[in-house]
């Protein structure tokens, strides 16, 4: 059993590496799988599509064709070995108590690309040590949940000084799963049943703002950016309603969950969607999706804020870079933001995901019903190659161009006879 734990520990180390290096780079998990021994995990820069398999053993398989993609992939992963050699979450090492929050810091050092060593110390203390070039930065983990960060001043130190505040500021807001247990399993049964009448679900909640996208993962459709505003009374009513990160939900739940949440947060959502042809119009100005994406975010955000002075927004993270508060910042649109990873854990951003997925959903269906072809979701189906062939013979790549993302590689390959 102790043999099956320090696997899954070393599979789990190496997933969150590559999640934070990805989330770094700016790309995007389109999906995970389970494997035999491991997890699957489907990356794309928007253009190119690589499968990682991320084994028990702490190894990591990198696949798909030659590009720059693959070659990044590969070098980071050759550079990033010698970090698993000895690793700092083993049983009896890290106290059970700590554990959650020493793995925070160990996993936020990796996407700084930090050099690790941990040790146990006197009265059940635990002491990280993370080492950049010439400068190091110790941090020692109490019992009583205290973190002291030690060290001469530095870059490194007060880079890790802000971060911590950061997420010590998150504690302030509930997510998803602080609900009660019993509301859960009964919004995962039936949520049909439930009304926005029905008995909230006590919280408490800053008022803000939660964004989130779909769709840039997808060869055809549109993207959207959706976002919702909460307060108390709407968080509660949507706990209750159980919405949770789309993701988690087929198509037919989160059409029926998304009239829910327009009913509930009445006047308080904005949605940005940019069908194919838009979108290919705006790539072509910005060769970014970053900056695409980012644009669409602050319209959603200053939009919102405007109808409800709303101080804060949360994103879910797609940049490290602070691009959605320099595309508001060019709209004169004075707010707080907060980018995370993951943030479908925040119940605004929960319910922004499930509009802009119903929203995707409705969209693509339209555009299959003008095309008079059902066009595939996601980017690895092997039928959308076979469908984007279908339609560039009988229509032309210009309507290729009306349902379809054209930077992608995929339409190389439609266009190779």
């Amino acid at each position: 059993m102790k043999g099956s734990c320090m696997a899954g520990k070393q599979l789990d180390v190496v997933v969150e590496m590559f999640r934070a290096y990805i989330l770094d780079q700016g790309w995007s998990i389109v999906e995970e799988k389970d494997l035999q021994h491991g997890l699957q995990l489907l990356v794309t820069d928007g253009i190119t599509n690589v499968f990682i398999d991320c084994y028990t053993n702490g190894n990591a398989l990198i696949q798909g064709s030659a590009d720059a993609l693959k070659t990044e992939l590969q070098t980071w992963w050759k550079q990033q070995k010698a970090s698993l050699a000895s690793p700092i979450l083993q049983e009896g090492v890290v106290p059970p108590s700590l554990r959650t929050t020493v793995e925070k810091f160990r996993t936020f050092a990796l996407s700084q690309g930090w050099s690790i060593a941990g040790r146990a110390i006197h009265n059940g203390i635990y002491q990280l040590s993370f080492t950049s070039g010439s400068t190091s930065t110790s941090i020692n983990f109490y019992p009583s949940g205290k973190v002291l960060i030690q060290g001469n001043p530095s870059e490194m130190r007060s880079t890790l000084e802000d971060w911590w505040k950061q997420q010590q500021a998150k504690l302030a807001l509930p997510t998803l799963w602080d609900m009660p247990i019993s509301a859960t399993e009964q919004s995962i049964e039936d949520t049909s049943s439930l009304r926005p009448e029905a008995s909230p679900v006590e919280t408490k909640v800053m008022p803000h703002i939660g964004t989130d996208e779909t769709g840039k993962g997808d060869y055809f459709g549109p993207l959207v950016v959706a976002g919702i505003y909460v307060d108390e009374h709407s968080a509660s009513q949507l706990l209750a309603l159980g919405v949770r990160d789309s993701k988690q939900l087929s198509d037919a739940k989160i059409l029926s969950l998304a009239e829910e949440i327009r009913k509930i947060c009445h006047g308080h959502g904005h949605i940005v969607a940019y069908r194919p042809e838009r979108y290919n119009q705006l790539y072509q100005e910005t060769l970014n999706l970053n900056l695409l994406l980012a644009t669409a975010h602050a319209q959603v955000i200053a939009s919102l804020q405007k109808r409800t002075a709303s101080h804060l927004a949360i994103v879910d993270q797609f940049s490290n870079q602070p691009l959605v508060l320099t595309a508001l910042k060019r709209m004169n649109c004075d707010i707080a933001v907060e980018q995370r990873p993951r943030a479908e854990d925040d119940i605004a951003v929960a319910a922004a995901s499930i509009i802009a997925r119903a929203t995707f959903v409705r969209q693509i269906e339209e555009l299959s019903q003008s095309i008079g072809v059902q066009l595939p979701k996601g980017a690895s189906n092997p039928m959308i190659v076979t469908v984007g062939r279908e339609i560039v013979t009988r229509a032309g790549r210009d309507v290729l161009g009306k349902v379809a993302k054209l930077h992608f590689k995929t339409t190389q390959e439609i266009l190779q006879r």
